[in-house]
Parts: C-alpha cells; structure tokens; sequence
C-alpha cells in the first residue's frame, strides 16, 4: 500500500517488533499458567502450552483460533468489570 520501499519495510519491522513482543508476553503467561497447574518448571509449562495452541490451531483452522480470542477478550472484559 505504501509507494516507498523505506516505508514498506518500516512497516514490516514495526509490526514484526509488535508480534514478537507480544508473542513472548503470551508465551510467558501460558508457561506461568501450565507450570503451576501442571506442578512442572515453567519453560516446560512454555513448552506444553506452545504444543497445545499448535494443536488446536491445526484441527480447528483460523476459525478456531477466532474463537479462542473471543473466549480470551470476554475473560478479559468479565475480569475488568467485577471489581
């Protein structure tokens, strides 16, 4: 969409920069999540969580992984509005 070779890679790494810093964010939330629910260390809780996402986004497709975002964002709003 940008008519600047410049921009166009600007671009990239920025929104590249954004999705790994969310990514890692994520990850870290999973680990934490699966390390105490599962009573392992948290790289392997990482590690559990990573392979369960993978799986559910492979049988489920986009689809599934949009569902998934719904459940997490009404998790979220429910969290911000009891207290």
């Amino acid at each position: 969409r940008y008519y600047s070779d410049t921009a166009r890679l600007v671009a990239v790494v920025c929104a590249l920069f954004v999705s790994f810093t969310y990514v890692a964010g994520q990850m870290r939330g999973v680990g934490v999540v699966f390390s105490r629910f599962l009573e392992v260390d948290v790289n392997t809780g990482v590690v559990v969580g990573m392979a369960i996402v993978f799986m559910y986004a492979v049988m489920g497709g986009m689809k599934g992984i949009t569902y998934t975002q719904v459940a997490q964002y009404v998790v979220l709003i429910f969290a911000y509005m009891v207290p």
